[in-house]
């Protein structure tokens, strides 16, 4: 009951508005219209460079945290007990604070006056790149936590077996740990999916107008154009293209 008045309930209510007539700057929607114009203007040709470029962010979002949290999950776990408290607490310190506050940081990082600058290095203030790090920097502890909880699950004993039966290390890994955890990391893989396809803060921050994506542009309509039905059908669409790469994602287990 519960997950139903929380989820379904606003989930109804979401396409039903996707489904009125803009209002014109008056009210929210035209009440007693029906209409699915709103999801024809998204799927426009003219709409599909912001599509694939939301999507291409997406993938490259899932793919940065996965390489950057799945190495430092199983190097983790070689550690000591203490030092593994020590270092999951300093991950997930930047979590405790607002995302706003990493994403100012991460701007006096990047900008001409940021330490990188110092040094010699061009910041990448403004630009694809500087959204794509802002993003993996804001998913990978999460994923990265969930790789590392799977990994120590694993009992080492199946890594002492195969070491003693002589395989090499990059074999017990191939052939113990990697299928052990593919499973999590597949559920990471959707996790982090989901969240590079709903991001807006960081391609909004430091990222160029041209490197728009879906979800920002969903709240542009909804916000700065009072279009609460267009925006109503882009959070639609962007739910199901989430949908759609989350199963095909943890259908991957199956050929892998």
């Amino acid at each position: 009951v519960l997950l139903f008045g929380l989820l379904a309930g606003p989930l109804v209510l979401l396409l039903r508005v996707s489904c009125f007539e803009s209002a014109g700057g008056i009210g929210f929607f035209r009440e007693q219209t029906w209409t699915l114009q709103h999801y024809y203007a998204w799927l426009h040709p003219a709409n599909h460079r912001l599509l694939a470029a939301s999507l291409g962010f997406a993938a490259a979002v899932m793919v940065g945290a996965l390489l950057l949290a799945y190495p430092l999950a199983w190097a983790l776990t070689m550690a000591r007990e203490r030092t593994q408290r020590w270092i999951v607490g300093l991950v997930l310190l930047p979590k405790c604070v607002s995302v706003l506050l990493v994403l100012f940081g991460l701007q006096q990082l990047l900008g001409p006056r940021g330490p990188l600058r110092w040094l010699g290095i061009e910041a990448p203030l403004r630009s694809w790149w500087a959204a794509w790090v802002a993003e993996v920097l804001l998913v990978w502890p999460i994923v990265w936590l969930l790789l590392w909880l799977e990994l120590r699950r694993i009992d080492p004993c199946w890594w002492d077996v195969a070491r003693g039966l002589g395989a090499t290390r990059w074999r017990a890994f191939r052939e113990v740990t990697w299928p052990m955890s593919l499973p999590m990391l597949l559920l990471c893989a959707a996790f982090a999916w989901v969240w590079g396809l709903s991001a807006f803060l960081g391609p909004m921050l430091l990222g160029r107008t041209q490197d728009a994506t879906l979800a920002g542009e969903v709240i542009r309509q909804a916000l700065e154009y009072g279009r609460w039905p267009v925006a109503a059908a882009g959070a639609v669409v962007l739910l199901l293209l989430m949908l759609l790469g989350s199963v095909a994602l943890t259908r991957l287990r199956r050929i892998l």
